[in-house]
């Protein structure tokens, strides 16, 4: 595993944390994540209005972000929705997207596949679409 890969790894646990301490309240059916909290400059967390926590990004996947004792957590919504019904991501599997919609997090839309079949997912996506 790369140094880059165990950056990662981490910060979705540090969001699933988050969830589990009542931060964040992950919907795997709806496949949307709300924030509940906010962090203090002191650590703590105060509550604020129900609120969606991803934000989308250009290339249409959605992202949460957190900062967690000074340090900011940016991870890709699908990948913790799927972490947290079925647990750790196995090594050389990526979260495929299975209509192909990158902003669908519902957990019956996501699959996790070896990255050679996730790549050739798309590719049979957009030769339909063709």
């Amino acid at each position: 595993m790369t140094d880059t890969s165990k950056i990662k790894q981490e910060s979705e646990l540090i969001i699933l944390g988050l969830a589990k301490i009542g931060v964040l309240v992950l919907d795997p059916n709806a496949g949307k994540i709300w924030r509940l909290a906010e962090g203090n400059s002191d650590g703590t967390w105060r509550r604020c209005r129900r609120r969606r926590a991803e934000h989308a990004r250009s290339d249409g996947y959605l992202r949460i972000r957190a900062t967690v004792q000074g340090v900011r957590h940016q991870v890709s919504a699908h990948r913790v929705i799927w972490m947290a019904v079925h647990g750790p991501i196995p090594e050389g599997y990526t979260i495929d997207h299975v209509n192909g919609k990158r902003s669908d997090n519902r957990i019956d839309n996501l699959d996790a596949v070896p990255h050679a079949e996730n790549v050739a997912r798309a590719v049979a996506r957009k030769r339909r679409k063709a």
